[in-house]
């Protein structure tokens, strides 16, 4: 593994370019859950492993690996006040008051649709007034 320009142009011609989307997804998804014990074992195995080092690294800084990062399982700012009707402004206030955790990457909060649900099942009175 001495010669890091023969690995980038071997993985660059065995790996399409959702494959490397998808490592980064991998990636991307272990680094924002480091709380969840199996991902924090992932991490470890990734980082004792040379050869998983240098896919990784690849992977993150191939221009495939750079599309929007798609949370499992989470909605974005804009995706939650288009499916609930709200504004930027409401779900901040959620958000602050502790209603609706949220986590951050870049520039944009995302929520988990379960957080949402349960939000919704705790606080939902049917009227137009809201939360």
């Amino acid at each position: 593994m001495n010669n890091n320009k023969s690995v980038q142009e071997t993985l660059n011609s065995v790996l399409s370019s959702d494959a490397i989307y998808e490592l980064c997804q991998i990636d991307q998804l272990i680094r924002t859950n480091p709380e969840h014990q199996i991902y924090s074992r992932l991490r470890e195995m990734i980082s004792d492993s040379e050869v998983l080092t240098l896919v990784f690294k690849f992977a993150q800084n191939h221009p495939s690996g750079k599309r929007k990062f798609i949370f499992a399982g989470y909605l974005s700012s804009k995706e939650v006040m288009d499916a609930l009707g709200v504004s930027k402004r409401k779900l901040a206030k959620w958000r602050n008051a502790g209603l609706l955790p949220a986590k951050v990457f870049g520039n944009t909060f995302y929520y988990s649709v379960n957080d949402l649900v349960i939000m919704l099942e705790r606080n939902y009175t049917g009227k137009a007034a809201g939360i």
